[in-house]
């Protein structure tokens, strides 16, 4: 009997996949490595992998490196991208599950604003531009991504609905030097979480901003609009990259967002794992995001006021237009009658698409006590209750 050779994991045999297939030697900076090597590390000894899953980890790793090498190939031929100016960005962040795909999704209808798309953040190529950003081999490729992955696993698009040409939180862009925590999402790796939330991120950023100047060179007119609940831990370092960010933050009920988070994370997981436990990964999950919760509240009094704007996510969902003129107010931007015709009728049409495909989810599935989450988010609750109950 004929077994398949298992996917190379180790570091170097990565790298030299990756250097094989693109016949490319520059990756720029090497600080990618140690979250590489700490991915490889963690998700050979904890994530009791399936072949597939093992295969789809070497694929994506070698994807990544890939990138890496065709950014700094294209940044020589094309050096100008360097010099490309990152004014004022806009990131949406909040707790997983607390509307944050919603609001990005709500301001993308602004062609004033710059979000990033899913095909981008999924796979390089040449540096979109308006005649190509919706026809291209990467976003082609995105959309047969997709369509595995719905026929894998199509409870997880009743979670998190996602397309190829739709606005994506910016995850991907941070995988590229390896600290992705969705990878944490979607295998049981606690080292590797362990290690992500310990280490500075200022690298990452900077990394960060030079795929924002690349995928931007030929949209320099428009305002960033990013999204990921990641950054909501790692506030300092976005900071010193972005100083002049403008953050908005939206805030929802724990008792609300945790068991939704939990039910996501167990979908994610049983993608590429045989042995998931849905308790222990609840329990993961609960303690992560009140710990990233407790993070952002101890940085707050350090950040300056004009960087950070609250919003209600009962308030967002129970009145849609009213939050985006409150937020376009605070943003200095104008509000023109054609974006506020796209975005109501955007916000009709997801609010339509989630009566008819509900994500159904409890904390009772999951054990969890209520008197467990209010703990756990005290502090939470004391600081934004305003906005969590509207």
């Amino acid at each position: 009997k004929i077994f398949p050779e298992l996917p190379g994991l180790s570091v170097d045999s990565i790298l030299n996949t990756a250097l094989r297939k693109t016949n490319l030697n520059d990756w720029g900076s090497a600080s990618f490595k140690e979250g590489l090597g700490m991915l490889l590390k963690s998700c050979k000894r904890e994530a009791r992998m399936t072949f597939i899953s093992r295969l789809n980890l070497q694929q994506s790793c070698v994807n990544t490196i890939r990138d890496r090498l065709l950014l700094e190939d294209t940044i020589k031929r094309i050096p100008a991208i360097t010099d490309v100016k990152i004014r004022k960005p806009i990131f949406v962040l909040g707790l997983p599950r607390s509307g944050t795909t919603y609001l990005q999704n709500l301001l993308a209808r602004d062609e004033q604003l710059r979000p990033l798309y899913y095909w981008e953040q999924q796979s390089l190529g040449p540096p979109p531009a308006p005649d190509n950003q919706f026809n291209n081999p990467q976003l082609r490729q995105a959309r047969k991504d997709i369509a595995r992955l719905r026929w894998v696993a199509k409870e997880f698009f009743t979670a998190h609905e996602i397309q190829s040409d739709r606005a994506e939180e910016d995850n991907g862009l941070m995988g590229r030097e390896f600290v992705n925590i969705l990878h944490f999402m979607f295998r049981d790796i606690p080292s590797y979480l362990d290690w992500l939330l310990n280490k500075d991120m200022t690298e990452m950023y900077r990394y960060h901003k030079r795929q924002l100047q690349y995928l931007g060179y030929h949209f320099q007119e428009r305002r960033w609009i990013l999204k990921a609940p990641a950054h909501l831990a790692f506030l300092n370092a976005l900071l010193k990259v972005y100083p002049d960010a403008q953050i908005l933050q939206t805030h929802r009920d724990p008792l609300e967002l945790v068991p939704s988070m939990c039910s996501l994370a167990v979908i994610s997981r049983q993608i590429f794992s045989d042995e998931v436990d849905p308790l222990q990964t609840a329990q993961q999950w609960l303690e992560l995001m009140s710990q990233i919760m407790k993070r952002s509240l101890d940085l707050v009094p350090e950040l300056n006021r004009g960087n950070l704007f609250h919003i209600s996510y009962p308030a967002l969902v129970a009145d849609p237009m009213q939050t985006i003129t409150e937020i376009y107010k605070w943003l200095d931007l104008d509000l023109s009658d054609s974006a506020r015709t796209r975005i109501s009728s955007w916000a009709v049409s997801s609010q339509n698409y989630k009566s008819s495909n509900p994500h159904i989810y409890s904390l009772e599935q999951f054990q969890l006590q209520e008197s467990e989450i209010r703990g756990k988010f005290e502090q939470y609750y004391e600081s934004y209750r305003d906005y969590i109950y509207n």
